[in-house]
């Protein structure tokens, strides 16, 4: 399968999964990459995603803020600050404070010729959500994922994955692994797609596999917006959508990664 017919067959599973549906990563997507923030220079996402179950149970972020930040060559120190929303048939909407987010992206592979890029890119969340309103986890969860990309002329290919260190009652820990394809349709803006599977994070919980598709657009050099949509092909059917504004400041716009 050549890389613009895998796109094509991921976008097409999206849309006929979604059809039937009435009308949370690197940036917009699940599947992380591994490139670093550039050195001395911030990202920073003011963001929203949303995630509806068969059920019609919901967790959301409202608008929450995801801080990059080129600590030194190869080098990334994250903290996501979500504000978290939830609504099921059994309790009514709440919203908080959730669960917040440290990461430390560190690059050891750099990318040549014939051979990818890589990233170790540990992160812990902390409770800081209300566990008893469905906020949060209600204990701190580790992320150990390594992370590869491959750039081929207007595309680029990044996936990996990791274990999830996932304690407290009922819980167990579980896998995440992705891939993504993302196109430079023209300069500044890109559409994707990605494919990734989750194992059960409960001990009566089920394994999901999702697709989805997304896209970025810069708006000049310091701003861009993002997004993306999609759904589990497998596992529980959530819905997925999330929708960011991107602020990039620095030294100098030069060295954006996308």
């Amino acid at each position: 399968m050549t890389p613009r017919s895998l796109l094509g067959a991921l976008a097409a599973s999206v849309l006929v999964a979604t059809a039937a549906m009435p009308a949370v990563a690197g940036p917009p997507y699940e599947t992380d990459d591994p490139e670093p923030t550039a050195f001395r220079h911030y990202e920073i996402y003011v963001f929203t995603s949303y995630d509806r179950d068969a059920s019609h149970a919901i967790n959301a972020s409202l608008p929450s803020v995801e801080l990059n930040y080129g600590l030194m060559p190869n080098v990334q120190f994250s903290v996501t600050a979500p504000f978290a929303a939830t609504q099921s048939a059994a309790t009514p909407f709440r919203a908080g404070f959730g669960d917040a987010e440290v990461a430390l992206k560190v690059r050891f592979v750099q990318e040549r010729p014939g051979r990818p890029q890589a990233s170790f890119y540990p992160a812990l969340v902390l409770p800081t959500g209300n566990a008893a309103l469905g906020l949060g986890g209600g204990a701190p969860k580790v992320f150990l994922p390594i992370w590869l990309q491959k750039t081929n002329g207007a595309w680029t290919y990044f996936g990996g994955g990791g274990v999830w260190r996932n304690p407290g009652p009922g819980n167990r820990d579980y896998t995440f692994t992705g891939f993504a394809a993302t196109h430079e349709v023209r300069e500044g803006f890109n559409v994707g797609a990605e494919v990734y599977h989750q194992s059960p994070d409960t001990i009566r919980g089920t394994a999901s596999t999702g697709v989805a598709v997304g896209f970025t657009a810069d708006r000049g050099q310091n701003h861009a917006l993002l997004a993306s949509f999609g759904r589990d092909v497998a596992g529980p059917g959530t819905f997925h959508a999330y929708a960011a504004y991107e602020l990039y400041l620095g030294p100098a716009a030069a060295g954006k990664k996308r």
